[in-house]
């Protein structure tokens, strides 16, 4: 076969032939390039070994680990607070803010549909920008085995897309406590205080009324803190303050053996999870 070819293109040799080495890689080059593809672009996954970074709260680091890693890593906390779209966000929550009218100041600590696009678009617009965000995605965010259900993602869109659901979490909880909304999402269970009472519409103005001090009185105060600590407030009063694991539904592994039991699945996250997310409860 190889004297056939070799007298069509002459007395040059095949791997001389540019005819040759165009047929050649056209039936290689597809294979040669996803096995590349494949040794250095497979996204990191979890890591037994990983210790997560802690903010205090296991209801904040189990639901809204991302926003944990948004807090606590320096590096990171400086460069969100000094984005202007992120400080235009923190601005209107607390200019927003109204203490004495209780359906205003629960609305204001709800994410608007633009605002959660705004932040997505601009994490991923801005990613790469600084080497602390990637480092986040790389370091803490993949390894932790939290956002497992997101790991065939790009780093960018990962972290995008975990902000979108910690922002849906954010929301279902004060729809949930503060407004009566009814539970889209496992993982919360209803108010245990009646709704109608003034008692407790007093309780959760406070709670509106200290997040936003909180966040007024913190050096590179973040966007989304007055509406998370709002909402981990509401599930205080609420006696839902502790995490519990249930039967996960969507893995063949026992709790015991899922490498991911100590990382709930997030409140915001859709209903239906890849099978290797664990999914958890709160009582």
């Amino acid at each position: 076969m190889t004297d056939k070819i070799e007298a069509m293109v002459g007395e040059e040799p095949v791997g001389n032939c540019p005819m040759i080495r165009a047929a050649l890689f056209a039936l290689i080059g597809p294979v040669l390039i996803a096995a590349a593809g494949e040794l250095c672009f497979r996204p990191i996954t979890y890591r037994d070994d990983h210790e997560r970074i802690s903010s205090g709260s296991s209801v904040q680091d189990g639901h809204f680990y991302v926003l944990t890693l948004f807090q606590r890593i320096p590096e990171v906390r400086s460069d969100l607070a000094a984005d202007p779209t992120f400080a235009a966000i923190l601005r209107d929550k607390v200019a927003n803010a109204n203490p004495r009218d209780f359906r205003t100041a629960v609305n204001g600590m709800i994410f608007s549909e633009s605002e959660i696009d705004v932040v997505r678009a601009t994490l991923v617009r801005t990613f790469g920008q600084s080497p602390a965000i990637p480092s986040l995605v790389m370091n803490h965010l993949r390894p932790s085995g939290c956002y497992i259900h997101l790991a065939s993602l790009p780093d960018a869109e990962m972290l995008a897309e975990a902000w979108l659901e910690a922002a849906r979490g954010i929301n279902q909880i004060v729809g949930e406590f503060a407004l009566g909304n009814g539970a889209r999402f496992r993982g919360i269970g209803s108010p245990s205080n009646d709704l109608k009472s003034l008692a407790y519409q007093k309780m959760i103005l406070d709670a509106e009324h200290a997040s936003v001090s909180a966040a007024q009185n913190t050096h590179e105060a973040l966007f989304f803190e007055p509406s998370l600590r709002f909402a981990l407030s509401l599930m205080e009063i609420n006696h839902r303050d502790e995490l519990a694991p249930s039967l996960n539904l969507q893995s063949s592994l026992p709790l015991h053996d899922n490498p991911f039991e100590t990382c709930p699945h997030l409140i915001g996250a859709p209903r239906n999870p890849p099978r290797s997310s664990s999914t958890f409860v709160i009582f």
